[in-house]
């Protein structure tokens, strides 16, 4: 448990999960904004980890960028979308490395994919829909289903690891995952997708892949955030959330359960007729 206590940390989920909602539920340029501030913070809060390892990404260059990237991705076709990535990239490690510090350059931009080009991926999932047979509101209803994954695997994982944890799923990353809390969390995820699916929101093979993706890589974005915060000796990424710890700490599970669940609509949209 992140510094606050599970008091913080309810009173904190019950306003940010509705603004969350609320915010995807408009969708659009409002959507857009949620991600831009997320991103934001998470690469924040990257950058500070590095400057705690003793490195000096540069940090404005990285806010740019990631704004920009946010706004090609809401705001055009996916083709612009990756001229702009590769042309901003390529414009920064050119830019950066005539200050001559190579590694904090490559920080800089690693920041830029892990964690806001991973975060920015989002966008594309609230905006999705079939080619052929879109449902109503369908890419909506799909960020939701993310939403409720990732929080269905997260809760269920915290109390299954806490009443039933033994055996411990990653000892020289994270002393607190279990195997128990991993199974409780994929079990939870899953069952959240198949809700989605019952209600006739969210297609089947989507709402159950949603809930795969969610319960297996959700827990891989924690780990790997707990990696970095090993390196340097960091407990949370920031503080602005009590109960939670910071951005990273609360949405290191979106980083990787986002970019999967994008790519899985990706290849419905090249191959329509793939799932009947």
């Amino acid at each position: 448990m992140t510094k606050g206590g599970l008091g913080s940390r309810i009173i904190v989920s019950g306003w940010g999960i509705p603004v969350l909602l609320g915010m995807t539920y408009l969708g659009g340029w409002w959507t857009a904004v949620m991600i831009a501030v997320l991103g934001i913070g998470l690469l924040v809060e990257y950058y500070r980890i590095q400057e705690l390892g003793g490195h000096k990404p540069f940090v404005w260059y990285g806010i740019a960028a990631s704004l920009l990237l946010t706004v090609a991705l809401q705001g055009a076709e996916m083709s612009a979308v990756w001229l702009v990535i590769g042309t901003t990239l390529v414009a920064m490690t050119t830019g950066l490395l005539l200050r001559r510090s190579h590694i904090d350059v490559m920080l800089t931009i690693t920041g830029v994919i892990y964690p806001v080009l991973l975060c920015v991926t989002f966008l594309y999932i609230r905006g999705w829909e079939h080619p052929d047979r879109p449902l109503t509101d369908e890419g909506m209803w799909l960020a939701f289903c993310v939403w409720g994954a990732i929080w269905s695997e997260d809760t269920l994982a915290y109390f299954g690891g806490r009443l039933f944890g033994r055996r411990l799923l990653a000892p020289e990353i994270s002393p607190k995952k279990t195997v128990e809390g991993f199974i409780f969390g994929l079990v939870g995820a899953v069952l959240c997708g198949v809700i989605f699916t019952l209600a006739g929101v969210v297609r089947i093979h989507n709402g159950i892949a949603i809930g795969l993706i969610a319960g297996l890589l959700g827990p891989v974005g924690d780990l790997v955030e707990s990696s970095l915060k090993r390196e340097t000796g960091v407990k949370d990424s920031g503080g602005l959330l009590p109960g939670h710890g910071g951005f990273l700490d609360r949405f290191d599970s979106l980083l990787f359960t986002s970019p999967a669940v994008a790519m899985f609509l990706m290849i419905q949209k090249f191959f329509p007729g793939l799932f009947g």
